[in-house]
C-alpha cells in the first residue's frame, strides 16, 4: 500500500466481529463477479453502440478489428446514430469490439 494515502486497508474479520470462512467468502465473490460478467455479455452490443454514439467524429480513422485470431484494418466511413460503424469497404460493424 502506498504511503501517500489512498484506500485504507481494513480487516474483514474485524468488520464482521470474528473469524470468517475464507472459502465461503471467495466463493461468494466469484459468484458475484461471474454474475456481473454475464450481465456485460448480455448487454455487450448495446454498450458498444452507446460508446460509439458518444465518440467524436471517427470518419476517416483506421479501425483495427480482431476476427478469427487475425487483425484486420478498415477505414471508418461513418457511424450511425444506432452505433453501427460503416467502413469504406461497405462492411457494417454492429456490436463488435474494435480499436482505433
Amino acid at each position: 500500500m502506498p504511503s501517500e494515502g489512498g484506500i485504507n486497508a481494513v480487516s474483514l474479520s474485524r468488520l464482521l466481529g470474528g473469524k470468517i470462512d475464507i472459502d465461503k467468502f471467495f466463493i461468494s465473490l466469484i459468484r458475484r463477479i461471474d454474475k456481473n460478467i454475464a450481465g456485460l455479455k448480455d448487454h455487450r452490443a448495446g454498450l458498444i453502440a452507446s460508446w460509439i454514439r458518444y465518440q467524436s467524429d471517427i470518419s476517416g480513422r483506421k479501425i483495427k478489428l480482431m476476427s478469427g485470431g487475425r487483425q484486420k484494418t478498415y477505414t471508418a466511413l461513418k457511424a450511425t446514430k444506432k452505433g453501427t460503424v460503416i467502413t469504406t469497404e461497405g462492411r457494417e460493424l454492429k456490436g463488435e469490439v474494435f480499436f482505433l
